[in-house]
Parts: structure tokens; sequence; C-alpha cells
């Protein structure tokens, strides 16, 4: 499903967050490790905002055990733009 799923047991809750796709490539990752040494270094920040629970319906056996009894809801990542001058939030 390419998402990450995050239980936080003592709020009682599982997040759902699709995996960035800048990193899912696989070979895209293997390669940066063989040049390690001349990586860029890029920090980036986000924000990440609940937007509603998810449908049980829709998640595999592995999440809905993983998770358990606990309420699931999806996420969505929104970077934080710094050029604005005030490290607002764009989609």
């Amino acid at each position: 499903m390419r998402v990450t799923v995050t239980r936080i047991v003592s709020r009682k809750v599982c997040f759902i967050s699709e995996l960035d796709s800048s990193m899912s490539s696989t070979g895209k990752l293997n390669r940066a490790a063989l040049r390690a040494d001349k990586l860029p270094v890029e920090t980036e920040s986000s924000l990440v905002m609940m937007i509603g629970p998810a449908n049980r319906l829709l998640l595999t056996k592995e999440i809905l055990d993983f998770c358990g009894a606990l309420p699931i809801y999806n996420t969505e990542h929104i970077k934080v733009d710094p050029s604005n001058g005030n490290g607002t939030a764009s989609k």
C-alpha cells in the first residue's frame, strides 16, 4: 500500500500516511548509498495534518492487526515554505 502506519499507544490512536514519493524507488536509495560521501544535504520541514478517519474496509489485515481496536486516522504531510517569511504551510 506504500503507507506508513504509526501507533501511539499512550494516546490510543493510529495514524496512516502515504510514503513520500521522492523516496519510493529502492534503486534510487541504493545508488545514493553508494555515493554517500558526495550527497548534498537538504532539509525540509513539514506539518502532519489529520484529515479524517480511515476506512477500515480498505485497510490490509496487517494494518488492522497492528492498530487493533485503536481508532485509525488518515494524515497528510504539508510542506512548510520558509521562503515566505513566516514559515507557513503550503500544499
